[in-house]
């Protein structure tokens, strides 16, 4: 039996995590950052591999896959997107002194659904 994981169920709990009050400000907002862009990225990364290619070298995947958008494809856009997203993240992951708002999540969803709705299109 072969498993599947839609990646857009990380957008999801980007949306929802936002929702509970009950959970630390800091924590679901980074939470919702660092799962949108997760949401995108695996979406690309397994459309492209839909389409052949392949990304074997784990230390450099994400730039990887920027550089295929971009020369393979002729996709800055999403290319770009999808590093401004993932500049959003490790900030979101690795910046402790830096404050979040819900502002920050609504920015990082919104770009996720657009290079989503990009990457459906190749």
């Amino acid at each position: 039996m072969s498993y599947f994981f839609d990646p857009e169920e990380f957008l999801e709990i980007a949306n929802k995590v936002l929702m509970h009050d009950n959970l630390p400000t800091q924590g679901k907002f980074r939470t919702s950052i660092s799962r949108a862009y997760y949401a995108a990225f695996l979406k690309s990364k397994n459309k492209l591999e839909n389409l052949g290619f392949r990304f074997l070298n784990t230390k450099r995947l994400h730039l990887d896959l920027r550089m295929c958008l971009k020369e393979d494809f002729k996709r800055g856009d999403i290319a770009d997107s999808l590093e401004t997203l993932f500049s959003y993240r490790v900030e979101a992951d690795y910046e402790l002194r830096k404050i979040f708002s819900k502002v920050n999540c609504d920015k990082s969803i919104k770009l996720a659904e657009i290079i989503m709705n990009l990457i459906s299109e190749i």
